[in-house]
């Protein structure tokens, strides 16, 4: 029976029209995945079902939810279908929850909008609903704040406000982006489960094709905000019709990185690196324990080489990778070239600190908004090439510019005007102008198109294969790990639990915790190796 129901849906923003002509629909207790890169209109599309709309957009066309028209309904009908006929789970949790309420009274709301529960009745429906979603402790949750959770966490709670008037339409708008592996795996688990139990239907929206793959039964092919594609996810993966789609399914990061040079000289090392952080407690804030964030870790990184750091969101990764530049206090033993990290000398350290720089995960949060794209690459010419002309630091931003396969005469444009790829072009243009030896770049590629990827990783292979840098790749997503690196080392809770060159780490993981990353990470694509179940 069919409960969803979107003919030639246009949506527009003024004279411009971002979705154009889109039709499908979705049948009770079935998972339809719209699919394409960001921009392509797949998430204004599943806004356009529940009539959320950011300002300015207006959609014309038929959306028909469980026989009520959307477009043009009245406020009253509204409210019933958003989260009494379908509900949401937004992208980025963070910034959809409340961070001013607990998490208890946003999932209540989303409950008494709806039916007239309250007291002890509500009380228990909300920890029923926590306790469905993967709480062990959810009694004791019920007060707690979105950022006292974890993302995976953030996303339950999601998942059961979206869940908690029954809805029998849920819509996954990305609800996976930038999470760990292993976090991936329980939400997409969760959902799975959910759909079952509740005999709901999904419509799920992802760039990662592997988890549509998984778990979609029919897929629309979105790009430049029409549908180029539809039908059985066997069908359109196993013979796809339409270039893009053959483009998408191209797209993931393949290949290995080229082998290191023999007498590579040694650009990084690191001996029993600690980052321990006070617990302070008391009206003194006296010291009563520490978090160790970093606990005795080593490594090295040579010229052209590649050094993974790999494990879930609090193992240490980002820490390690800023003690590695300067940029946290540690205890141990770190050297540059020879060099003890940091240097006694300050002129010493701002000549090292040119020769290593660091990518940070989010360009739009790393880039300043109230700078031009030009100013932004020449701020560290500014400070380590200060007796150079005018003339040759824009040549050497230019040049930067070309290297990263953007063009030379975008510097008086801002980062808002750039696609994320872009953006992170941009930043590793930042730290590439400098010419640096060694740079650290802490997940590059989160949260970015599956092709994008792809992009970045084919961009950092050149740049290496060019300059011979050395690479400290911090990340959680072990496909593009396994297209980069030339050794692994995986961390959980600040401890080394498995170290080697990367075929022997992916191939045959020794360690149980490795073995669980890579179970969550490629059972994605069990159906086709048949390697690993899920």
């Amino acid at each position: 029976m069919t409960l969803l129901r979107v003919d030639a849906l246009t949506v527009a923003f003024g004279a411009r029209k971002v979705v154009e002509d889109v039709s499908f629909t979705l049948d009770r207790g079935e998972t339809l995945a719209l699919v394409g890169e960001s921009g392509s209109g797949k998430s204004l599309t599943a806004l356009s079902v529940l009539g959320l709309l950011p300002p300015g957009g207006a959609a014309s066309g038929a959306v028909v939810l469980d026989g009520q028209a959307v477009i043009g309904a009245p406020a009253a009908a509204m409210r019933r279908l958003r989260g009494g006929t379908a509900g949401m789970v937004f992208q980025e949790p963070m910034t959809s929850l409340n961070p001013l309420a607990r998490i208890g009274a946003q999932i209540a709301e989303a409950i008494t909008l709806h039916r007239p529960l309250s007291g002890a009745m509500l009380r228990a429906r909300v920890v029923a609903l926590l306790e469905e979603v993967g709480f062990a402790d959810a009694a004791d949750r019920l007060d707690a704040f979105p950022h006292q959770l974890s993302g995976g966490q953030r996303q339950r709670v999601m998942i059961a406000a979206a869940l908690a008037n029954d809805p029998p339409l849920l819509i996954a708008d990305e609800p996976t982006t930038a999470l760990d592996v292993t976090i991936q795996a329980q939400i997409l688990k969760l959902l799975a489960a959910e759909k079952a139990r509740r005999g709901l239907a999904l419509l799920l929206i992802s760039h990662d094709l592997a988890i549509v793959r998984r778990f979609a039964d029919r897929v629309a092919v979105m790009r430049h905000g029409r549908i180029v594609e539809a039908g059985t996810v066997a069908a359109v993966f196993g013979m796809p019709q339409h270039s893009y789609t053959c483009e998408l399914l191209a797209a993931e990061p393949r290949g290995r990185p080229e082998p290191v040079a023999e007498g590579a000289e040694l650009l990084c090392t690191a001996e029993d690196v600690k980052v321990h952080f006070p617990i302070r407690r008391g009206v003194l804030r006296r010291t009563i324990g520490h978090v160790k964030a970093v606990d005795g870790v080593s490594l090295s990184v040579r010229a052209g080489e590649t050094v993974a750091l790999v494990g879930e969101s609090g193992s240490g990764k980002s820490t390690m990778g800023y003690a590695l530049a300067a940029l946290q206090d540690s205890d141990g033993r770190i050297a540059f070239r020879g060099e003890p990290i940091p240097c006694v000398d300050r002129a010493r350290m701002r000549r090292l600190r040119a020769e290593m720089q660091i990518v940070f995960q989010d360009p739009f949060g790393s880039l300043s908004p109230r700078m031009s794209v030009g100013d932004i690459i020449a701020e560290g010419l500014a400070v380590h090439a200060r007796g150079e002309s005018r003339d040759k630091r824009a040549a050497r931003v230019a040049e930067a510019l070309r290297e990263v396969g953007l063009p030379a005469d975008i510097g008086e444009r801002f980062p808002h005007e750039f696609s994320g790829g872009q953006r992170q072009r941009i930043a590793i243009a930042r730290a590439i102008v400098l010419r640096p030896r060694f740079l650290v770049l802490d997940e590059p590629t989160s949260a970015l198109d599956m092709s994008v990827q792809a992009q970045i990783v084919e961009l950092l292979r050149r740049l290496q294969r060019d300059h011979a840098l050395g690479y400290l790749f911090i990340s959680h997503d072990l496909r593009v790990v396994r297209a980069l690196a030339h050794r692994v080392i995986v961390l959980k809770r600040g401890l080394v639990v498995e170290e080697g060159p990367a075929d022997a780490v992916f191939d045959r993981p020794v360690h149980p915790y490795t073995q669980a990353l890579m179970a969550a990470a490629f059972s994605l694509e069990a159906d086709e190796s048949g390697a690993v179940s899920q």
